[in-house]
């Protein structure tokens, strides 16, 4: 879509000189979080993925982090 001969962005801007072409919101944020994450001295993942089983194995402490997400 974006690419510079024959991405839609290109035909527009070749048929309107004045558009001013944006890539997807999401992508952008996307990409800047994984470049974000590559930086940490630690993956993510390795954090998150013990915080799930902790709060999985227990509906009482779901139920007290959603309490506390929610204020």
């Amino acid at each position: 879509m974006m690419g510079p001969q024959r991405g839609v962005a290109s035909f527009v801007k070749r048929e309107h000189e004045n558009v001013f072409i944006l890539g997807c919101p999401c992508h952008l944020i996307h990409l800047a979080a994984e470049k974000g994450a590559n930086q940490l001295p630690f993956s993510p993942v390795s954090l998150l993925i013990p915080i799930f089983y902790y709060l999985a194995k227990s509906s009482k402490r779901n139920m007290d982090c959603r309490k506390i997400n929610s204020l």
